[in-house]
């Protein structure tokens, strides 16, 4: 049995399903009524806890033979108390309890270890092996998944088997994050295109992710290190802004944005949120502005050649269909 956390997410579900196609029996934790509903239409069964509570992870999971670990605050504007209590103190719990089962641990970590400035690098030259940048204090998120991170692999020197698996930027169909705010944009009229709109982003689908945790489980070739699960197939601004097109009733025109002066910008609207919320994580737009101007600078050979990663996603109907999804969920 795989227990899966963060299993009523973005890529939680995602891999409830591949797990289920692979007929994986599996136990998602959850926090609430609803999301047992919605992880036993997976075909998971359901767990109640929460990661950051020590007795959550006192139960006897029987027959457990593995862990994926996806369960993590993104951008929710909450103190760092809390982004440490769920993604530094919920890893480790889970990967002590891996280590106690004497099972394996998939983490679902995240690029953004390597600092927000890698974004700058050129195309594809980012490896596992890149020298960390600096992360500001006030990016909870990226402080909390390389502490994660750090956690993991502590444990991996005392016998857990481990891998972390970096995507960056995740769509899919369960999108609450990237894909909402763009097509809340758009029915306003305008998109905002920084830089040329033909650039390659950072940006991988929930399936793709998934397919690397299934991936990471079978070959059993990967613990003990890290892989970046990027790039999948390329997708420019231009295509986010197509598929967006198809499920807006309205024109929708792109207003030109130059990279440096929306890099200040958003710096100076990160400063402003700081203020008004001095113990509030402000997001990263900064990182949003990066991501939208293009440039994938994250290698994913390694889980290609290591793990045997073979993502199947067709970003030009996929984008559409989460778009949909995301479109129809809203008018529910």
């Amino acid at each position: 049995m795989i227990l899966v956390t963060g299993g009523t997410g973005l890529v939680g579900q995602e891999i409830l399903r591949h797990l289920a196609d692979a007929g994986v029996p599996m136990t998602a934790l959850v926090r609430s009524a609803e999301g047992e509903t919605l992880v036993r239409g997976l075909g998971a069964e359901a767990a109640r806890g929460v990661v950051e509570d020590a007795a959550t992870w006192q139960q006897p999971f029987t027959g457990l033979s593995g862990i994926v670990h996806a369960a993590a605050i993104v951008a929710e504007p909450v103190s760092w108390d809390r982004f440490e209590a769920v993604n530094v103190q919920g890893t480790r719990f889970a990967a002590d309890t891996a280590l106690e089962h004497g099972v394996p641990l998939v983490h679902i970590s995240s690029v953004a270890v390597y600092g927000r400035r890698a974004a700058d690098d050129e195309p594809y030259s980012i490896t596992e092996e890149y020298h960390r940048g600096r992360i500001e204090e006030r990016d909870y998120y990226a402080r909390s998944k390389r502490l994660a991170e750090q956690a993991v692999f502590d444990r991996a020197a005392h016998g857990l088997q481990v891998c972390a698996l970096r995507p960056c930027v995740v769509y899919g169909p369960g999108d609450r994050l990237l894909l909402p705010s763009l097509l809340r944009l758009a029915r306003r009229g305008w998109l905002p295109k920084i830089g040329s709109g033909t650039v390659p982003m950072a940006l991988v689908h929930a399936t793709s992710v998934a397919q690397a945790a299934l991936a990471a489980i079978r070959s059993g070739r990967g613990w003990g290190r890290a892989f970046n699960v990027t790039g999948d197939a390329p997708v420019t601004a231009n295509d986010l802004f197509q598929a967006v097109q198809t499920v807006v009733e309205r024109p929708v025109r792109t207003v030109p944005v130059p990279a440096g002066p929306a890099l200040v910008l958003a710096r100076a609207a990160e400063f402003g949120l700081r203020i008004a919320g001095p113990r509030r994580y402000p997001g990263s737009l900064q990182g949003a502005v990066r991501f939208l101007r293009g440039g994938d600078p994250y290698n994913a050979d390694a889980a290609r050649e290591v793990l045997g990663w073979r993502p199947t996603v067709n970003h030009r109907t996929a984008l559409v269909e989460a778009f949909q999804a995301i479109a129809a969920r809203e008018a529910a």
